[in-house]
């Protein structure tokens, strides 16, 4: 299930904004989140991972439909609360917080710090003292087990992400031992872009039996299970999607069991970015140049890696192109046959490919070029400053109105943290 694609529309939206932007189907978003929701017992709470895509006026629409916030930076938390998200609805991940950002954390008073290391307990420990404040922190845990194959494997094998769960004697030591953490729970996450059905269920119930297992050997009981997330959507031809209904309805059950029999006031949460925006946006660019080399043909358009790298074969171990739909715009004379191409955008790298020997209609300078499944990890993924282009706009619409959610950028955006004052002399090396 993705947005749909009206071509009227987007050629008609060509003549208001210029190309590339992003356009988002807020409609389609609310009714996908909401039939997710109406799914899954509502013990289980959904956070939002704003990493997946960062604008405040996306995140806005989940904070009014009532999920939390996942942020995994000073950056991102930031923009969390400019969306209204309150602290109580915020946690903090990442294997590498700084400090500063700790200190940002721990002040703000958000509802929990995922700490993944002992040495970043301490560091919790130290600033919470400092404010003479209490600070709530779970620990993310590298489970012992592995489960199945996801696109991003980041549980169950050696990854900076988390603490070993057979080190969990040692960091429950330590955690005792602190005065101004709370510890209140755990956090599971085995891996991104997952769209193995049985290895989600697997993962997300070991979580809860993780759970058990603390009240058994420690007599701690949970405030806080994170299941984690990462589920999938299928990008090209060969994937299948999710059973989504067998997924929420057994962690649902499982859930509810958990609640009966031991955490009848724990707050259990599900992260998700991709799932739920991925296919509610399209990328529209618009071809600037046809040519020939060396008896292929080349499409090129305004748009590509610097705006959308996941879509581009920047770094992509697996060489698949996204599915796309072209516009024919620029009158032109006969039938517009099918041919096979490849799509590139303006950077100066071979890596800048938008699609790769795909068949498509003729194209000509003035056609568009759509990259659907573009609502997750897009803008938030890419390289923007390589070579200066300027930030896309991006576009939300919403019970049939548009609103212009990110204006395009600019030359003077590229250059405003860089200009050169008086005040930036710190010091002077002799």
């Amino acid at each position: 299930m993705r947005m749909n694609l009206d071509q009227a529309e987007i050629t008609a939206l060509t003549k208001r904004f210029e190309t590339p932007f992003y356009l988002y189907d807020g409609d389609f978003i609310e009714t996908h989140y909401r039939q997710l929701r109406s799914r899954t017992n509502p013990a289980i709470q959904f956070y939002l991972s704003l990493k997946a895509n960062n604008n405040i006026h996306l995140a806005k629409l989940f904070r009014q439909w009532g999920l939390g916030v996942e942020v995994a930076s000073a950056g991102e938390l930031a923009l969390a609360r400019h969306a209204g998200f309150s602290a109580e609805n915020i946690i903090f991940s990442g294997p590498g917080k700084k400090r500063s950002e700790l200190e940002i954390a721990v002040k703000s008073g958000i509802y929990c710090i995922i700490a993944e290391s002992v040495e970043e307990l301490f560091y919790i420990e130290e600033l919470a003292e400092k404010e003479n404040k209490t600070a709530r922190v779970a620990i993310r845990i590298n489970p012992d087990k592995s489960f199945g194959s996801t696109a991003i494997k980041m549980g169950g094998v050696p990854r900076q992400f988390g603490t070993d769960e057979s080190m969990l004697d040692a960091v429950i030591d330590v955690i005792r031992s602190l005065q101004f953490t709370k510890f209140i729970g755990i956090h599971v996450y085995t891996g991104t872009q997952n769209l193995n059905t049985d290895s989600i269920i697997e993962s997300m119930k070991y979580t809860v039996d993780l759970g058990r297992s603390l009240y058994e050997r420690y007599g701690i009981v949970c405030e806080f299970i994170n299941l984690g997330g990462g589920f999938g959507v299928p990008y090209f031809s060969h994937e299948k999607a999710l059973d989504i209904g067998r997924i929420t309805q057994t962690i649902s059950d499982y859930v509810q069991e958990a609640r009966d029999s031991l955490f009848p006031q724990t707050t259990f949460i599900i992260e998700s970015g991709r799932y739920l925006l991925a296919q509610a946006a399209v990328y529209v660019t618009e071809v600037l140049y046809r040519k020939s080399s060396k008896g292929e043909t080349f499409v090129i358009v305004d748009g590509g890696m610097h705006h959308h790298a996941a879509s581009t074969f920047r770094g992509r171990s697996m060489r698949s192109n996204y599915p796309m739909e072209c516009i024919p715009v620029r009158e032109n004379s006969g039938r517009r046959e099918l041919e096979k191409v490849t799509i590139t955008g303006p950077l100066c790298t071979p890596e800048d490919c938008v699609g790769k020997d795909v068949h498509v209609p003729a194209l000509y300078p003035g056609d568009l070029v759509c990259v659907l499944n573009s609502g997750a990890y897009g803008l938030s993924f890419s390289p923007v400053h390589f070579l200066g282009h300027p930030t896309p706009i991006e576009i939300l619409k919403r019970n049939g109105s548009y609103e212009l959610i990110r204006r395009k950028g600019t030359a003077d955006d590229i250059v405003a943290t860089q200009l050169q004052t008086e005040s930036n002399l710190l010091f002077v090396d002799k």
